[in-house]
């Protein structure tokens, strides 16, 4: 290595802890005198907390792209999201084109093209200052108000639970996939498609609602209880299907198969697919290709 290079390395280096060190500083010092440096505050039990409000009126979309950590989807009051210890400037976060947008799947070059059409990025200062959170426990909370004319719910987490809870009076899409974690849906509804996807993990869905349910579990089972539809598409590659029907099978257009075993209400059938007779109205389909099906109506 020439000697050129090697000094500009050794001064990479020394900008770096320095920038590190002088971010620390003037934080303690922030804090000493109650000032706040950035747009983060601390709640009680000293969690980062980034807020953003979003305004009903404008918003057909939200969507939320998160590495590690949980997503929670409530009913609310007001028109707001709450990021817990995430870097701040390491993710995207925003309005853009009438979606509510939060990513913090991206590279930093994606990051910095984002942040020139109007997602914010808080920069490097917030990156160096930010680097303890990385063991902190992470969660988003985003809450949306009865009425909201969203068009979809999208959320999309690589490691963590996704839940949506308390969502009525929507038309919008609700599309949720978490590579390895838990979905769980209560006490929701929609007039449009429910779609979930999961690779390591179980799907919960109690007490709501959706014109066309889509469930696909790579590895974990599925569980449904107290809830309508229209058209229901279950599909399990390893685990198995547990379906509480707010109706008979046999008002159902249904075709339902398992490799281990089918039952309904407790009783093993001796086959392994199963179709009722129906040939119009509600549709449900269940398919186990490495478990059992059990069905109660």
């Amino acid at each position: 290595m020439k000697p050129a290079s090697i000094i500009c390395l050794v001064l990479s280096v020394l900008i770096i802890f320095g920038g590190v060190y002088l971010c620390k500083e003037a934080e303690e010092r922030a804090d000493a005198q109650g000032i706040e440096l950035f747009t983060i505050s601390k709640d009680t039990d000293g969690n980062r907390v980034s807020v953003m409000e979003y305004d009903t009126a404008k918003m057909q979309k939200i969507s939320v792209n998160l590495k590690k950590g949980n997503v929670y989807v409530r009913s609310g009051d007001s028109c707001k999201v709450e990021i817990y210890n995430l870097y701040e400037g390491a993710y995207i976060k925003g309005t853009s084109s009438n979606m509510l947008q939060i990513n913090d799947t991206l590279g930093v070059i994606d990051i910095i093209k984002e942040g020139g059409q109007g997602i914010s990025f808080s920069g490097l200062r917030n990156i160096l200052r930010d680097i303890r959170l990385e063991e902190s426990e992470k969660w988003i909370n985003v809450y949306v108000p009865d009425g909201t004319p969203l068009n979809a719910i999208q959320i999309t987490v690589l490691e963590g639970d996704i839940v949506l809870e308390g969502i009525h009076d929507t038309n919008a899409d609700i599309i949720l996939k978490a590579e390895n974690g838990n979905i769980t849906v209560r006490d929701a509804s929609t007039h449009s498609r429910m779609q979930i996807e999961s690779l390591s993990g179980n799907t919960d869905i109690g007490g709501s609602f959706a014109s066309d349910i889509r469930i696909t579990a790579e590895n974990g089972n599925i569980n449904i209880a107290k809830t309508e539809f229209t058209a229901c598409t279950l599909l399990a590659k390893k685990g198995d299907i547990h379906v509480g029907l707010s109706q008979s099978v046999s008002r159902f257009v249904a075709s339902i198969s398992a490799t281990k075993h089918i039952s309904f209400n407790g009783i093993p059938l001796g086959t392994t697919s199963f179709t009722t007779s129906a040939t119009s109205g509600m549709t449900f389909t269940a398919t186990a290709e490495d478990g059992a099906v059990e069905i109660t109506d």
